[in-house]
Formats: C-alpha cells, sequence, structure tokens
C-alpha cells in the first residue's frame, strides 16, 4: 500500500503541473524602438506573440513605444506561462520582410525593453501591357531595396543680437542642440535638420561632389529660415553617436568627428568628446556655418599577432669546457668521499 501511495504522489504533482492554467498578471513593455538603424516611424504597429495569443501597440511618437507613466499606454503581454517566450515584430507601411525580437513572459512585470527592427522597403510599379484578344493587360513590377527611413526635425528660436540660443533636438538624428551665439537678431529662426544620403540627395541646393571621408553614422542636412550664416558668430553642434554602432563596425571611438561640406570640399571640424553613458559616446564641434554634415569614424586597424622562436646555439668549445668542468667537479666529489671514509676508519 505505501509503495503505491510513494508512485501516486509523483504522479499527482505532474498532473497538477500541467493542469496549472496561465498566469492573469501581465507582462508589460515600453521603450525606445528603431527601424533599419532610424527612429521607428509614427503608426508603425509592434506586436507580441505568446503562446499564439497576440497584443499590440501603435507606435505614435517615432522612436518610441508606450511611456514609463503609470497612466501611459503599454504593450501589454497577458495569459502565457511563466518562461514562454515572447517574440516581437513590427509592421511598418511600405516594408516587409521585417526581423523579431524575443524575451521570455515573466508575471507581473513592467519592463523597459529596447526593440530594434530591420526590413526591406518594397516599390510597386504599374506598366500596361497589351492582352490577348484584343484585350488590355496590366503587369505589377516590384522591386525590393533595402533603405534607411529618413528622419525630419525642426526647432524654432528668436534670438537677440549678441545673445545666445541653444535649438534642441530629441529624435535620433545624431545632433542633440545646436548653440548658436547671434551678431544680429533673429526672429522664429528655425533650423531643420534631416537625415540624407550625401551621395544622392541635396543639402539647400547643393549635391556633394566628393563622397564623405570614413564611415558614416549620420549623414545631415541642416536647413534654416529666418537666419542666414551672416548673422551667426559660433556655432556650438552637439552630437551622439551609438555604442552598439561602434562595436557593430570596430569603430575607433578617437576617430569620430563632425566634418562639414561647403566650397566642394568636407571640412573635419575640431571635435572633443564630452561624456559617455551605457547607450551613447557624447561629442561637441565648433562649425562656422550651416550646412551638409557627416558624423563618421574610422574602423580600428586589424592587428596580426606574429609568433616568434628563437633557437640558442651553443658553441662546440663552450660545451667541451662545460662538459670537462662538470667532469672535474664530479672527480672532486669522488675524492672528496674517500677521504671522508679513510678519516673515519683511523
Amino acid at each position: 500500500m505505501k509503495k503505491k501511495i510513494i508512485l501516486f504522489i509523483p504522479l499527482l504533482l505532474v498532473c497538477t503541473a500541467l493542469a496549472t492554467p496561465p498566469s492573469t498578471l501581465p507582462h508589460a513593455f515600453y521603450g525606445t524602438t528603431t527601424f533599419n538603424g532610424a527612429a521607428t516611424p509614427v503608426d508603425s504597429v509592434i506586436t507580441a506573440t505568446c503562446d499564439s495569443l497576440e497584443e499590440n501597440i501603435t507606435v505614435e511618437i517615432a522612436g518610441e513605444y508606450g511611456g514609463a507613466g503609470g497612466n501611459e499606454d503599454k504593450l501589454i503581454v497577458q495569459n502565457c506561462s511563466n518562461g514562454d517566450t515572447i517574440t516581437f515584430s513590427i509592421s511598418v507601411t511600405g516594408y516587409t520582410g521585417t526581423s523579431t525580437v524575443t524575451d521570455t513572459y515573466e508575471p507581473g512585470a513592467v519592463e523597459e525593453k529596447t526593440l530594434t527592427f530591420t526590413g526591406t522597403a518594397t516599390t510597386t510599379t504599374t506598366s500596361g501591357g497589351g492582352g490577348g484578344n484584343g484585350g488590355a493587360g496590366t503587369t505589377t513590377t516590384t522591386v525590393v531595396t533595402t533603405t534607411t527611413i529618413p528622419i525630419e526635425e525642426s526647432s524654432t528660436q528668436s534670438i537677440s543680437g549678441g545673445e545666445t540660443g541653444t535649438f534642441t533636438y530629441i529624435k535620433d538624428v545624431g545632433i542633440t542642440d545646436l548653440v548658436i551665439d547671434v551678431e544680429n537678431s533673429v526672429s522664429d529662426a528655425k533650423i531643420t535638420i534631416k537625415t540624407i544620403d550625401v551621395d544622392e540627395d541635396t543639402c539647400e541646393g547643393t549635391l556633394a561632389s566628393i563622397s564623405a571621408p570614413g564611415i558614416s553614422y549620420r549623414e545631415l542636412c541642416l536647413e534654416k529660415e529666418n537666419i542666414e550664416n551672416e548673422d551667426i558668430s559660433t556655432i556650438t553642434i552637439k552630437f551622439k553617436v551609438s555604442k552598439t554602432w561602434i562595436s557593430e563596425n570596430n569603430i575607433d571611438p578617437d576617430t569620430i568627428a563632425l566634418y562639414r561640406y561647403a566650397d566642394g570640399t568636407w571640412t573635419k571640424l575640431t571635435t572633443t568628446k564630452t561624456s559617455e553613458d551605457s547607450s551613447y559616446i557624447y561629442f561637441e564641434a565648433e562649425s562656422p556655418g550651416l550646412s551638409a554634415f557627416v558624423i563618421s569614424g574610422e574602423a580600428l586597424p586589424t592587428t596580426t599577432t606574429t609568433t616568434s622562436t628563437t633557437t640558442t646555439t651553443i658553441p662546440e668549445k663552450v660545451k667541451s669546457l662545460l662538459y670537462n668542468t662538470f667532469l672535474i667537479i664530479i672527480i672532486i666529489v669522488i675524492v672528496l668521499i674517500l677521504v671522508y671514509k679513510f678519516v673515519l676508519k683511523r
């Protein structure tokens, strides 16, 4: 009877575990999100899937989903079992083949999580063609290209002559602040930062005639309204570079600099590192004006380790001398032992 009870208890525990219902406590997520290296665009939909159950949230601020506040929206996952895998996916208008991110379900957790996605842009073009039996036919061609979503942000300030104004940017354009000292008063001065491809896109009507130096982190156009370069005495450009990008591209942080395109050439601006945190390194540079800029760096050199083996050859004369010395020492030791024994016998 005891053996039956002992065998029944483990079986009961297994059945109980299998019958345990999924937790009703949710696992909530919020944080930052990027798509193809830039801030995830507004109206993108992020979906969390767990045990065939789907929950989603719409991006309302570029590069962010949900918020930390108690009353702010979050991506809520629930009715899953502790330890289940959560898969995050994204839907971005005009893109296909997006990547996924995973996490583990933890009932009751509120987690700040950065979601990084990639995808390919799909462009559909339609052309007319002849059809059979006199009818008109339509041919649809789908062209898939990899691209980076452009980001644009503007900031406006009114500054009195001889004073300083700060233009602040929160989107992931690379530049965080423009600190501008003006000689002449400006009203409603607007500076817009756009991410561009400097080899293909113009900046204020000018296309760069030569490629930007180094490995580009951000290629930018700074457009101005109600302010001219002649109104400006000095510009301090504050920017940040992702440590993830530095690591993935094997960049030497000491080579990161801001370059400005003007008069047909790229000029390296004096760039100073100001601080860093767990995600970014922060810099600032002085510029004489506004135009196209590139934040770039150089890759670390590839190091090759060479192991050399040194073989020391002992000359024959030295070998002979060492042998004779060793032989003499042995003879002396033997003589001393014999003398010692002779003395003891007496």
